[in-house]
């Protein structure tokens, strides 16, 4: 069992993992997780902890009711309610929140553009099958469509700052599979120390249905040379409007094209936080 969460979750063996024993315990645990996180300067592998045995009671008493301790709250990732089992994050650092909220600024810009109005959600939690789990960012339709469920977003995007490849793509099955694709666009920003920025999107591997793949990547490299004043990017993005407002277009609708100008800005604002 305690295999198959790390698995599931995308998280490495040494994972930090308790056995849940009430709030007042998980949080003294968490913050002293929180405490050897910090000292380490964000460059060791425990960005998630785990608890072990919370059950639906014992979640609702640490994470909803009005009682419930903020930080918990606000550092929650995932809840299986299948194994009962919790997986709480660190709180996201600057470089983290410098990614999502940049590609939200250059996506709500074209957005803004279109005739309809795509629902900001955020990161408001979503209950699948087998656990809740809440994205960096999301937006839903606003079109009401027979048979789709309305808590799935339409688009969503998960940034990853020093976290398992593995990880990512965990999340990407999560929302792709458990929605059965209802989730149309599914993107990562992946920032690495090497000063390199990647976004992707990825799709459910029809051969498999239990892996996911890219079908699109762009990557974007900082350059130092003062002789050169351009970064290096490779590759390219284009989001259909009908996978994101689920409606033909109409009039002087467009796509979602992520520029190279777009990239750089986003990568820019990451290198910022970098350099502090």
């Amino acid at each position: 069992m305690a295999d198959d969460i790390l698995r599931e979750e995308g998280l490495p063996a040494t994972t930090p993992r308790y056995q849940y024993q009430g709030v007042k315990q998980c949080l003294r645990c968490f913050e002293l997780e929180l405490e050897r996180y910090d000292r380490e300067g964000q460059h060791g592998d425990c960005l998630y902890v785990i608890f072990d045995h919370v059950d639906d009671r014992s979640f609702q008493e640490c994470f909803e009711d009005d009682s419930a301790e903020s930080l918990l709250v606000d550092s929650l990732a995932t809840y299986n309610f299948i194994s009962h089992t919790i997986v709480l994050k660190m709180p996201a650092s600057d470089v983290h929140e410098a990614a999502h909220r940049a590609f939200s600024g250059i996506f709500e810009t074209w957005h803004r553009g279109q005739e309809s109005r795509l629902v900001p959600t955020g990161n408001a939690d979503v209950e699948g099958s087998t656990r809740m789990r809440k994205p960096d960012s999301s937006w839903k339709t606003s079109i009401h469509i027979p048979g789709r469920d309305v808590k799935w977003p339409t688009v969503l995007v998960e940034a990853g700052w020093s976290e398992p490849v593995a990880k990512l793509k965990q999340d990407m099955l999560f929302w792709l599979r458990e929605s059965g694709q209802q989730v149309k666009v599914a993107l990562t920003i992946q920032v690495t120390r090497r000063e390199s920025v990647t976004i992707k999107q990825w799709v459910l591997d029809e051969t498999t249905r239990s892996s996911v793949k890219p079908i699109q990547t762009m990557h974007i490299t900082r350059n130092r040379d003062p002789r050169l004043n351009q970064h290096q990017i490779s590759g390219s993005m284009r989001i259909p409007f009908e996978d994101c407002f689920l409606r033909a277009k109409r009039g002087n609708e467009s796509d979602f094209v992520l520029s190279n100008e777009d990239l750089t800005e986003l990568a820019e604002a990451v290198w910022y936080c970098l350099s502090e």
